[in-house]
C-alpha cells in the first residue's frame, strides 16, 4: 500500500467524497474525533473522578500548541473559535476617543466587525486596499499607521484570495510604532510555520476547524507575555 493509501484509510470521507481543501471546514477524522469522544465517555462512566487526568491533558495540549505556534505555553489559551479571541481584544483594549484600527479590505468579518462596533468608542477603521494583483505591500499597511493608532488586524494568510501577509516585517512595524499587533491565523496555522514571539505578534487566534482537522467549536489564542 502506497503512503496515499494509507493516509486516505484515516480519512473516512475520502470514502465518500474527492476531499478538495477548499479553506472551509475540515473532515475531521476518528483520530481526533476519537479524542473527544473518549472525554465525554469518560464523564459517562467516571463523572468527576477523571477530571485530573483531563487537567494534564490540557496542559499537555497548551504544551503541543505553543510548540505550533511559536509560543510559551503559558501565553496559549483556549477558544470556541477564531472569532472570540479578536472580539476580546477590541473589547478589552484600552481605547480612548480618537484612537485607529488598521486592517485590510476584504478580511474575513471576524477580523473587522469587531473593530467597526468601536465607532461608538471615538474608535477609527481604517482599511488598506489591495492591489490589483491582490497583495497587501508592508509599505501600504506602514503608511495607513500613524500616531493615532493603536492596532494593527490582518489574517496570516487572507481566505478569499490565499495572499500570505509578511508577518515578521509587520510585526517589527508594530514594535517600532507600538502598535499592538492581532493576527487571524486560522487559514495557515498546521500548515505553515508559525513563529508567534519571533514575529511580534501581540494576540494570535486559530479555531481548530481547517488544518488542525478538529470539530468546529474547537481554537486556540497566543496572548503576548
Amino acid at each position: 500500500m502506497d503512503k496515499f493509501a494509507r493516509i486516505r484509510r484515516l480519512f473516512p470521507v475520502t470514502g465518500n467524497y474527492t476531499y478538495l481543501n477548499n479553506a472551509a471546514v475540515s473532515p475531521s477524522p476518528p483520530f481526533i474525533t476519537g479524542e473527544a469522544a473518549g472525554v465525554l465517555a469518560g464523564y459517562g462512566t467516571s463523572g468527576g473522578e477523571c477530571e485530573g487526568s483531563w487537567h494534564r491533558r490540557i496542559a499537555e495540549v497548551r504544551d503541543s500548541v505553543a510548540r505550533l505556534a511559536g509560543a510559551r505555553a503559558r501565553e496559549v489559551f483556549f477558544t470556541k473559535n477564531t472569532s472570540e479571541a479578536i472580539v476580546l481584544a477590541a473589547r478589552a483594549f484600552r481605547w480612548k476617543a480618537g484612537d485607529s484600527v488598521v486592517c485590510l479590505q476584504g478580511e474575513f468579518p471576524a477580523n473587522v466587525v469587531p473593530f467597526h462596533l468601536l465607532a461608538g468608542q471615538g474608535v477609527g477603521l481604517r482599511l488598506v486596499r489591495s492591489r490589483s494583483d491582490n497583495r497587501f505591500p508592508v509599505e501600504e499597511i506602514a503608511a495607513a499607521c500613524d500616531s493615532t493608532t493603536r492596532m494593527l488586524a490582518v489574517s496570516f494568510v487572507e481566505f478569499h484570495t490565499g495572499f500570505r501577509n509578511d508577518l515578521a516585517a509587520l510585526g517589527e512595524l508594530c514594535r517600532e510604532r507600538g502598535i499592538f499587533f492581532v493576527v487571524d491565523g486560522v487559514q495557515a496555522v498546521g500548515a505553515l510555520r508559525t513563529e508567534f514571539r519571533c514575529w511580534g505578534i501581540d494576540l494570535l487566534s486559530a479555531g481548530g476547524h481547517k488544518w488542525l482537522l478538529a470539530p468546529e467549536g474547537v481554537g486556540f489564542a497566543c496572548l503576548r507575555a
